[in-house]
């Protein structure tokens, strides 16, 4: 009889930053953004604190970053009702968590870019920052904004590690996780490590750049529709959410993201490669 032997391969994985594993206080969130797919992010931060403080954790601290209004077509695919237009956005939907929850997250009104770094100073020690923002030129300022931080944070451990992008068109969409710094992965015979997730602006900044958008506001809930489907929006905030939530109560991850079609209902998983630290 002959037998065929198969070599196993290890899996990847990322482990948390373990000052974000070990810390006894809430896991500071920040969110750019909160209109379609930032409104469902913030909702689903909130439910998963709740999960996190019936489990004994410290849960998480979330700011909403957005100087937008709701206008009256933001309603249907953003969490909005009719009272709320001409309210800011981010005011809005804090408030409603804070009173739901008690919780006290905070509304920035500012924009997340570096013409407004000094302002947002006080704002930019969070552990985890995901941007739900409209255009190719809102991420690279986002980018521009976080990679400021690692000198001005130093070894501090309040500076930014983690940034998750959610981006989508009509039916499509994307999240990727990145990290901003080599993250510490303790020794592991089960699995192979890999410390860091490179950014996505650095991986695919020339597709990035060559991507023409059109930035011409919505006149309508019709429009609005048109452009991009009802449950778009949703379905991102949601898988990216569930990578997040399994990152913070498993401790690690073996993806780092996912491609997301709802026209024929296919998710990819952007799988982890192995890296070494720099």
């Amino acid at each position: 009889m002959k037998w065929s032997w198969r070599k196993k391969t290890k899996k990847i994985v990322h482990y948390l930053d373990r000052g974000i594993a070990q810390t006894v206080h809430p896991i500071t969130v920040n969110v750019i953004g909160t209109g379609g797919t930032g409104s469902h992010v913030l909702s689903n931060l909130a439910d998963m604190n709740q999960a996190l403080l019936s489990l004994g954790h410290s849960g998480l601290t979330v700011r909403a970053f957005d100087d937008d209004t709701v206008v009256n077509h933001n309603r249907g695919r953003q969490r909005f009702a009719h009272a709320e237009v001409g309210s800011s956005k981010a005011v809005t939907l804090i408030n409603r968590i804070n009173r739901f929850y008690g919780t006290h997250w905070q509304a920035i009104l500012l924009p997340f870019h570096p013409d407004h770094q000094h302002s947002l100073k006080p704002y930019l020690s969070a552990s985890f920052t995901i941007s739900c923002v409209d255009t190719v030129k809102s991420r690279f300022a986002v980018e521009s904004v976080l990679k400021s931080q690692i000198d001005e944070f130093g070894f501090n451990n309040k500076k930014p590690v983690y940034w998750m992008d959610l981006g989508n068109d009509k039916r499509t969409g994307q999240f990727v996780l990145s990290t901003l710094e080599n993250v510490f992965q303790p020794t592991s015979k089960k699995f192979i490590t890999t410390p860091s997730l490179p950014l996505f602006t650095e991986e695919f900044r020339e597709e990035l750049q060559t991507i023409k958008e059109d930035n011409t506001p919505s006149c309508s809930a019709r429009e609005s529709l048109h452009r991009q489907d009802l449950f778009i929006n949703s379905e991102m905030a949601l898988h990216g959410c569930r990578l997040l939530w399994t990152l913070i109560s498993e401790g690690l991850t073996d993806y780092r993201g996912e491609f997301i079609n709802l026209e024929n209902g296919n998710t990819v998983r952007i799988p982890l490669e192995p890296r070494k630290a720099a």
